[in-house]
């Protein structure tokens, strides 16, 4: 997800708030799965959106800051052994959680790496953790507790209606809690999460105006 990748900073408040606060509470989900079983497609598989993809990619990496992310030449990949990585991560490191996500998300997006490969993704961990908690991490995502962990959690976000991703459940300070799907939409959860939707679109417009 482009929103997650963005880090907090003084210049962009409610952003990093956002992305960061709402990353660290989703449970990762095996999102092919989601997909398949919901009766939804990839959008690359529709020659419309195929074509208009690159109109919306180039719009969100401007958007958001990140002009090195590119699709690599290896996806789709099987992803279910850096998510349940990232699983076993918040349990055990919950305070490196965010980070791994990112190194994670940078390495293939932006680096070309393929995360799902074993030798890969411990590479990748290693800027973290030192070698003993990366062989515990590894055997952790291979073992049949964290695999079912992420299998429950594929099964929550479909019982709970998610169909594709990104998809976030949002509970703001009273309570009240809502869907979003969508990458394009990340304005709508911020004012739910903060109570602070006029602030939000404002900023949202003039940060459009300026061309961040």
């Amino acid at each position: 997800m482009l929103a997650a990748v963005r880090r907090p900073s003084p210049q962009h408040g409610w952003v990093g708030i956002f992305s960061v606060e709402t990353t660290s509470r989703l449970p990762h989900t095996a999102s092919s799965h989601v997909l398949t079983t919901a009766g939804n497609k990839p959008p690359w598989t529709l020659p419309a959106k195929a074509a208009y993809s690159k109109y919306d990619s180039a719009r969100a990496k401007k958007y958001f800051g990140v002009p090195n992310i590119k699709t690599p030449d290896f996806f789709p990949i099987l992803s279910l052994l850096p998510q349940r990585a990232l699983v076993y991560v918040k349990e055990a490191h919950p305070q490196a959680f965010i980070q791994v996500f990112y190194d994670l998300f940078q390495e293939m997006w932006e680096n070309g790496v393929d995360v799902s490969k074993p030798d890969l993704l411990s590479r990748v961990l290693s800027k973290r953790f030192p070698e003993a908690d990366v062989k515990a991490i590894l055997e952790k995502a291979n073992s049949a507790p964290y695999k079912q962990r992420l299998n429950d959690n594929t099964k929550e976000a479909l019982d709970r209606g998610a169909f594709g991703c990104p998809w976030f459940f949002v509970r703001n300070s009273t309570g009240e809690e809502e869907p979003f799907f969508g990458s394009d939409r990340y304005v709508l959860p911020a004012s739910t999460i903060l109570l602070w939707q006029e602030t939000c679109v404002q900023y949202s417009a003039r940060h459009r105006r300026e061309g961040v």
